[in-house]
């Protein structure tokens, strides 16, 4: 039972009994939270991306719709019975990317793990230059509030009237 295989049957039962495990076993689902799973979900679904958006290459191989949905189900089942999601939370721009795609099935489940995630407090997590431009952008509100303050009490310094006896 492989929930990745090209044959439909394998995957559709390896799959199955992966959400059977995970519903059983705590310690399998939040295995497969840490080890990699989570990635090489983003990986097969990344690749599907790339494939449509790039017609030209018809020689890349992209996952297979069953294993798609098979996928789908296993995270699905994963963000519902596990407490700790922050891993999954890179998965998050991929599932809004399949929420805009014409397949009905696939839709609705990413739109129901996304769901699940932002109810749960689970955000896409910021890209590396996303976190520097804000980083920046804070630093130079900073920069503006003080000097800010500065010319506020150079004009009261100014105003103040000095006594001399």
């Amino acid at each position: 039972m492989n929930p990745v295989s090209p044959d439909e049957k394998t995957s559709k039962s390896g799959s199955k009994a992966l959400c059977d495990l995970i519903e059983e076993n705590e310690i399998i689902g939040h295995s497969l939270m840490t080890t990699g799973f989570i990635s090489k979900v983003q990986n097969a679904f990344a690749n599907n991306q790339q494939s449509s958006s790039s017609s030209s290459s018809q020689t890349e191989s992209t996952t297979p719709y069953h294993v798609n949905c098979g996928l789908l189900d296993i995270v699905h089942r994963l963000v519902s019975t596990i407490d700790d999601l922050l891993p999954s939370s890179i998965l998050i721009p991929v599932l809004t990317e399949l929420k805009n795609n014409k397949d009905k099935n696939r839709k609705k489940k990413s739109e129901n793990i996304v769901a699940i995630l932002n109810s749960k407090g689970i955000k896409a997590p910021l890209s590396e230059s996303k976190e520097k431009d804000q980083k920046i952008q804070q630093l130079e509100e900073s920069n503006r509030l003080k000097e800010f303050i500065d010319q506020q009490q150079f004009t009261q310094i100014q105003n103040f009237p000095i006594q001399c006896n």
